[in-house]
C-alpha cells in the first residue's frame, strides 16, 4: 500500500499541516487502495484460471502414446521400444499354448498364436493400456498390459475371439466376464485350438496339450 503521507506531502500545498489530516488521507486514498487491490487480485486469479485451462485442453488434447513392437516372443508376450528403452509386455488377460517356457514342452497351437500375433503387430506401433484391477507388472517383471492397433483392435481379445488362446482368470481383471464370454463363443463354434487340440483343464485356467 502506498505511504499516504508521503503522497500527500507531495500532491498538498499546505504540507505544513500534513499530521492534523489523517481522517482526509483515509478518505482519499482508502478507495484507490482499495481498487489497487481488487485489480491484483483480479489480474491473478485470471492468470491463473487461463493456465488451468490450457493444462486441462492439453491433457485432454495430447495424441496417446504409440510403441514399436520390436520382437512377438511368442502368442502372448512381445517386446517393444519404449522411450528407447525396450520393455517386455505380457498380454493380459490371455493365455496362449507355449513355446519357449523352459519347464513344458511345445504346446498345441503355439506356433500357430505366435504367428498370429505376429501378422498383426510385428513391426508395427500399438498402444499400450493398464489394467486397472492388474498388477503393474508380473513375477517376470513383464509390463501387463491390453495391446490395440491404431485401427482401434483389441489384440488380446482378437486372440481369444479367434480361438488361437484362452482367458486367463486367475488373477484380478476388470475385463474378466468379457473375456469368458470371447471364449465361451470360441469353444462352442470350434474355433483354432478348441477344435485342433486336446483342451486340459487346469482349474483356475485351461491348457493344451503338447505337440504329438
Amino acid at each position: 500500500m502506498p505511504n499516504l503521507r508521503l503522497l500527500e506531502y507531495f500532491i498538498t500545498p499546505d504540507r505544513g499541516n500534513l499530521i492534523s489530516r489523517p481522517n482526509k488521507l483515509v478518505n482519499v486514498f482508502g478507495p484507490i487502495a482499495a481498487v489497487i487491490i481488487l485489480s491484483l487480485l483480479t489480474s491473478q486469479i485470471n492468470r491463473f484460471i487461463n493456465w488451468t485451462d490450457k493444462g486441462l485442453n492439453k491433457a485432454s488434447n495430447s495424441e496417446p502414446a504409440y510403441y514399436l513392437v520390436e520382437q512377438v516372443i511368442d502368442g502372448d508376450t512381445i517386446r517393444v521400444n519404449m522411450a528407447n528403452k525396450s520393455e517386455l509386455i505380457r498380454l493380459v488377460g490371455i493365455d496362449t499354448p507355449e513355446t519357449n517356457h523352459p519347464n513344458k514342452q511345445v504346446q498345441c497351437f503355439g506356433k500357430a498364436a505366435t504367428d498370429f500375433l505376429a501378422a498383426r503387430i510385428d513391426g508395427q506401433k500399438v498402444r499400450l493400456i493398464a489394467d486397472t484391477s492388474s498388477t503393474n507388472k508380473d513375477r517376470y517383471d513383464r509390463l501387463l498390459r491390453y495391446v490395440y492397433l491404431k485401427d482401434g483392435t483389441d489384440v488380446n481379445a482378437e486372440i481369444v475371439k479367434q480361438g488361437y488362446g484362452f482367458a486367463f482368470t486367475a488373477f484380478p481383471l476388470s475385463r474378466l466376464d468379457e473375456f469368458r464370454g470371447y471364449e465361451s463363443l470360441a469353444k462352442a463354434e470350434g474355433r483354432g485350438l478348441w477344435s485342433e487340440c486336446p483342451i486340459i483343464d487346469q482349474g483356475t485356467h485351461y491348457d493344451t496339450g503338447p505337440i504329438q
